[in-house]
């Protein structure tokens, strides 16, 4: 006789699924749908299930440990796009081999396998809603922290917002100001220099950090050739040069 372990329903032939994650025998109806697994046909091997929300919350876990930063573009139709293939790497990945249920064999041979968040059999549901949720979320949360590195910061904020996450949102937008500030401030600055230096005739030699050359600063110097190095094309940091300005004429 079936039982479920949340509801308590049971009965002579009453039927219950097991939850992918925690093991309960739990009935259809108090189930929540993740995914599928297919082989390379198009058939179901498997079908994932989990019985509550904080079962959910730790296969998330498991499935951010696959979606690292390495893993997951900057694009972020791109890295929505590579779910499947991350949920793919977390089923063959060996920390995880326990929770591969009878098709273990199969998988572990390396015979090739997809993972479909659509409910097989029956073309109504397109997803598993709860789950893929939160998978879209993990990943747009890398992606934020990709914007943030790239410094594309007014990105970043609008990622935050469309996340919920107002507080971080504007804390980004306060940091990009920030820097957008000191970047005029410096600018300011070395124009300031390049005129003392063009009033006094003074010249002085600036060595590229990147490649060693030398680069004249004088009178007929102006910010736009001193943007890249003449030498080997790096970027200078601008606040590097006004640092070495500043002490070159004090």
């Amino acid at each position: 006789m079936g039982r479920c372990q949340i509801c308590g329903r049971s009965g002579i032939f009453f039927g219950t699924m097991r939850c992918k994650i925690c093991g309960k025998d739990v009935c259809s109806s108090c189930l929540v749908y993740l995914f599928s697994i297919l082989d390379a046909g198009g058939h179901l091997l498997d079908r994932w299930d989990a019985c509550s929300a904080q079962c959910v919350d730790t296969l998330v876990r498991k499935f951010e440990e696959v979606a690292s930063p390495e893993a997951v573009p900057i694009s972020e139709v791109q890295a929505i796009n590579k779910i499947p293939l991350l949920m793919q790497r977390f089923m063959i990945d060996p920390r995880n081999k326990e929770w591969l249920g009878s098709y273990v064999i199969r998988v572990m041979r390396g015979k090739p396998f997809n993972i479909s968040f659509g409910w097989v059999g029956d073309p109504s549901v397109t997803r598993g809603d709860l789950f893929w949720g939160r998978l879209v979320r993990a990943v747009r949360l890398v992606v934020v922290q990709h914007l943030i590195t790239a410094g594309r910061f007014e990105d970043a904020a609008k990622l935050y917002e469309e996340l919920g996450m107002y507080k971080e949102a504007g804390k980004i937008r306060a940091r990009g100001s920030e820097i957008r500030i000191k970047k005029t401030e410096v600018s300011v600055d070395l124009n300031s220099l390049l005129g003392q230096l063009k009033e006094g005739g003074i010249v002085v030699i600036y060595r590229c950090p990147h490649c060693g050359g030398k680069l004249k600063v004088g009178k007929d110097t102006n910010i736009e050739s001193l943007k890249h190095c003449e030498h080997c094309g790096a970027e200078i940091e601008t606040v590097d040069l006004v640092d070495f300005l500043r002490t070159a004429m004090s």
